[in-house]
């Protein structure tokens, strides 16, 4: 059974001009953190996306991130962030019964935030 698409929500601006609605917060690093992520398997970079979101909404601070409500099963989103992990693209904590903390390596937070 395939997951239902996820739906994306296109910014829309305010009378005071700032964007309302869904998006990446950037800049991603693109040889150092996206080019490594694009070649994975299986959903590891739509996993890669949703943690870039919630982290930019989180000032790149660790993120829970619940993937069945964004339509990814929990086994492949598990399997693709497991792929962004052996990569060296984030680091997991897990404990038993709980979402893992997901944390953006040091180095790559900061040439985000440039």
């Amino acid at each position: 059974m395939c997951a239902a698409p996820m739906k994306l929500v296109g910014p829309e601006v305010t009378t005071k001009g700032r964007q309302d609605g869904t998006f990446l917060r950037g800049p991603i690093p693109w040889d150092a953190w996206w080019v490594k992520a694009l070649p994975l398997p299986g959903k590891a970079l739509a996993v890669a996306s949703v943690i870039w979101w919630r982290a930019g909404m989180n000032d790149y601070q660790p993120v829970r991130i619940n993937m069945s409500r964004l339509g990814i099963q929990r086994s492949a989103a598990m399997r693709g962030l497991r792929a962004l992990e052996d990569a060296g693209l984030v680091q997991v904590r897990r404990h038993r019964g709980r979402k893992p903390v997901i944390t953006l390596p040091p180095d790559i937070v900061a040439r985000a935030k440039r």
